[in-house]
């Protein structure tokens, strides 16, 4: 038990320390880096919506295809 401990308070500590070292060295501002998160995020939402709308057309397409038979 005490060997996990010690994994998972190292990676919370590295996880931190990488966070902290990102931040300081990031080549945009604070601002700046967070408007490039949110509009990749949207971007990601987008084209998840439209590859879930084209796959839910599809497997209409097939059902509709299955009952016909």
């Amino acid at each position: 038990m005490g060997k996990l401990v010690n994994f998972l308070l190292g990676a919370v500590t590295g996880a931190l320390v990488a966070g902290v070292v990102v931040t300081l060295f990031a080549p945009s501002s604070g601002i700046e880096l967070q408007d490039q998160v949110k509009a990749y995020m949207h971007n990601m939402q987008d084209e998840v919506k439209s590859a879930r709308e084209m796959r839910r057309r599809e497997l209409e397409e097939q059902l509709a295809k299955l009952r016909q038979s």
